[in-house]
């Protein structure tokens, strides 16, 4: 299963799991490249089958080297840029109902899904006389004047996700800045079109009733 967008994630759907198997698209440092990022151990996104209560726990992670040539570093001899990522992961389904869409109502069960990641970025030089030869930590004062961002990136995301029977990928998500917090962002589909989605939301919860 792919799933289109600016990236392509390839998902695999299984009577266990629905797992994320990475993706190809646009690099993660935003410089308009294009990459192929296999998850090493794939994200297991939903365990089967998943009903009120249940839960689990995973991990996963992806080590991928990028050229620098097309990014135009102002730095001499190095060759290659890497970012490292492991995400612990953590899902519990802590609801179920109706859910009602523009496309009709459906019978869902809710999932909070946690992920805590931390995002390293390392550069391989090929002459010591500048750098440090060969891999080496990036200093967050280059990862903020090149990249805009703090090395390593460390972030927690909190996602609500609605399963009903029938479709392969969840009718609504919504993520948050907290369990049962703030929406952030929101958005629904049918089949694999997106039909909506939120962003900059004032005022909206994840709370139960």
């Amino acid at each position: 299963l792919a799933i289109l967008g600016a990236a392509n994630s390839y998902q695999t759907l299984s009577g266990a799991a629905l797992t994320n198997d990475g993706y190809a698209g646009l690099d993660p440092f935003g410089q308009g490249l294009d990459v192929l990022v296999p998850y090493t151990p794939a994200q297991i996104l939903l365990e089967l089958p998943a009903t009120d209560g249940s839960s689990f726990a995973g991990m996963y992670g992806f080590d991928i080297s990028i050229s620098t040539a097309p990014l135009g570093l102002p730095v001499d001899d190095v060759d290659s840029v890497r970012l490292v990522h492991n995400s612990n992961t953590s899902s519990i389904i802590d609801a179920y109902g109706t859910t009602m869409l523009p496309g009709g109502d459906y019978n869902t069960v809710r999932q909070l899904y946690t992920e805590a990641s931390v995002d390293s970025i390392y550069v391989y030089c090929s002459n010591p006389t500048n750098l440090p030869y060969g891999w080496s930590f990036l200093s967050p004062l280059f990862t903020d004047l090149l990249l805009g961002v703090p090395n390593p990136i460390v972030d927690t995301i909190y996602t609500y996700r609605w399963f009903t029977n029938g479709e392969d990928l969840p009718v609504v998500w919504a993520e948050t800045d907290m369990p049962d917090g703030n929406v952030l962002s929101a958005g629904f589909q049918l089949g694999y079109k997106p039909m909506g989605v939120l962003s900059g939301t004032n005022d909206a919860s994840c709370a139960t009733a």
